[in-house]
């Protein structure tokens, strides 16, 4: 049976082709940036270019700020240089006093310059480079099948094996988040690593397993001989480190109502025999960059799939949130050491401070084994004693004297806060989703409060 569009009497079926092809390249054009600041330090952050103008300096209006980082080796100017986008050609004008330099060559102030690909840009002085300019995007490196579904977009974040870029549906335009893993060697030398194909297939499996408004969704994989692309629902609001470390103030309320939606999470996972083994703040991800927003667990690369196995061997996770079982070679560890990484989190939630700090990794480790925990008078003011309570007993270094997700959801500072539940079945009743006390996902003993 032929199939027959319904158009206006005075369009054809060409035109309606012709106008959909036009508007997906309108849209395809306004996404794709024409350029990119590519970091040269690590103070700095890669910038895709979208807009005609750029500005570079110290003011807080310019688009580009600098902070506090430069100032103890070098004289930014408020606008020290602005980069323009004019037809075909891109110029740098240099604004400053002490002077911006094109590989190695002083620009000259209010004075421009052609630039062209791969052209540091230094400021101060001409070997402080702060920036490479690249104007030739490469973002055909997706499988085929994956660019006739979406628009790719700017980048949103980035690893050691991969990143993951902004993306568009061409059909219905959702906003999606793609997720480029390049697959490392098969070698079992190198299994811990994320790149490992093991890892790679254990975090697909993961997410095409779990249904949680708690936990990031995939949509759909596509693969290649060297990468893998993981379709992923898109979280604007990015990693919570963002916002613990915003100027924003971070109540305790609204701390208690983002970490009571991740316990939740945990809990789910854990009732269906996986153990994330790699929870961080830059592992959750919100929704909005607003107040009081939902929030989703993601990056499964390192988690386990239990199988009716109560430990596991291998050493994972990042040091900073790493329990001490994990840390000591002779002790397998089980699900307990998420209460640990959530004992950190919450820690750094409520002072803006992490627990265990040190010069490097093993003086943080030592300090981890031992539970020597760094207490801030100052960062800890204002802060109840019933958070700080629940805290300490998440990082109680013995995992069999440690709190469980189900008493850390029965400790007084959660269970008797029934607005701030209420609040999050609320926030979850707006996407269509919530969370009750007789709801019971499988198995059975995960209730969900």
């Amino acid at each position: 049976m032929d199939l027959e569009l319904d158009l206006p009497e005075t369009q054809t079926q060409e035109d309606y082709i012709e106008g959909t092809q036009e508007l997906e390249a309108e849209v395809e054009n306004t996404l794709r940036p024409w350029g990119r600041f590519c970091a040269c330090m690590s103070t700095l952050v890669s910038i895709d270019l979208f807009h005609s103008s750029y500005t570079f300096g110290r003011a807080p209006s310019c688009d580009i700020v600098v902070g506090s980082q430069f100032t103890a080796h070098l004289n930014i100017s408020k606008q020290h240089f602005r980069v323009i986008k004019e037809n075909e050609m891109v110029y740098i004008i240099d604004l400053s006093k002490n002077g911006t330099f094109v590989n190695g060559s002083k620009i000259g102030r209010n004075q421009k310059l052609i630039i062209h690909n791969n052209d540091e840009i230094a400021v101060g002085q001409p070997n402080v480079k702060v920036y490479m300019f690249n104007c030739n995007i490469n973002y055909d490196n997706a499988p085929p099948e994956v660019r006739r579904k979406y628009f790719i977009s700017k980048v949103l974040g980035q690893g050691a094996f991969g990143e993951v870029r902004l993306a568009l549906d061409k059909r219905t335009f959702e906003q999606y988040a793609i997720k480029k893993i390049t697959k490392g060697r098969s070698s079992t030398r190198v299994i811990g690593q994320a790149s490992h194909p093991q890892k790679i297939k254990t975090e697909v499996e993961i997410l095409k397993s779990l249904s949680h408004p708690f936990i990031i969704k995939m949509r759909e994989v596509f693969e290649t001989d060297d990468s893998v692309f993981l379709i992923l629902e898109y979280m604007k609001g990015g990693e919570l480190t963002g916002r613990i470390l915003s100027a924003t103030p971070f109540p305790e309320s609204e701390v208690k109502f983002i970490f009571y939606q991740i316990m939740l999470g945990v809990r789910y996972l854990h009732a269906n025999g996986v153990t994330h083994r790699d929870l961080k703040p830059e592992n959750v991800l919100l929704h909005s960059d607003g107040l009081y927003p939902l929030a989703k667990i993601s990056d499964f690369g390192l988690s386990k799939i239990m199988e009716n196995i109560s430990a596991m061997e291998t050493t994972c996770g990042t040091i900073a949130y790493v329990a001490p079982e994990v840390l000591n070679h002779l002790k397998r560890y089980n699900k307990q050491v998420d209460v640990w990484s959530l004992g950190v989190i919450l820690f750094y939630m409520l002072s803006k401070t992490l627990p265990f700090t040190g010069p490097d990794r093993i003086a943080i480790s030592r300090k981890i084994l031992k539970g020597e925990i760094l207490w801030d008078a100052k960062s800890w003011r204002g802060v109840s004693m019933t958070s700080r309570d629940l805290v300490r007993q998440m990082l109680t270094v013995d995992p069999n004297a440690r709190i469980s997700i189900e008493r850390i959801l029965d400790h007084k500072w959660i269970a008797e806060d029934v607005a701030m539940q209420y609040n999050v079945n609320q926030l979850l009743s707006t996407s269509g989703q919530s969370v009750s006390s007789d709801e019971e996902p499988v198995p059975k003993r995960a209730r969900l409060i």
